[in-house]
């Protein structure tokens, strides 16, 4: 078992913005002066969102977990140091919240939508009282 300090990510498939990026970064520096035991990013391997997390997280010597969804019609193309088994949406974004230490979460808008993986993920966090930090848009 790893001693790194584990951080969940979901987000859109619509990508971040580049204030979304920018402050992923500046969250993951925080964790870093924060735990120098190393960090370990946990994923859904989705286009969007998860994959440039995963290239900002491996750019910068973090270690990634990817959660593949079974449907693999949108998935990212990134090589991960780790791989879960496949499970559909739902069951690996809980599987993502249940194995991580915090979770960050960069929604497409600030409103909470019903049919949305992201705020799904968030949801779950909040009722399992998983720490999470939202990574806004704008």
């Amino acid at each position: 078992m790893s001693d790194r300090f584990k951080i969940g990510f979901t987000g859109t498939q619509e990508g971040m913005t580049n204030k979304q990026q920018d402050n992923f970064l500046e969250i993951l520096s925080w964790f870093f002066r924060s735990y120098p035991q190393g960090l370990e990013l946990h994923q859904g391997q989705c286009i969007g969102a998860d994959e440039e997390a995963t290239y900002l997280a491996r750019k910068s010597g973090i270690w990634v977990v990817s959660h593949p969804p079974v449907d693999k019609s949108k998935t990212h193309s990134i090589i991960c140091d780790e791989t879960r088994p496949e499970k559909s949406f739902l069951d690996r974004n809980r599987d993502i919240v249940d194995e991580v230490n915090v979770l960050l979460a960069a929604p497409r808008s600030r409103k909470e939508e019903l049919r949305s993986g992201t705020w799904a993920t968030v949801r779950y966090a909040r009722k399992t009282n998983k720490p999470y930090e939202m990574v806004w848009p704008n």
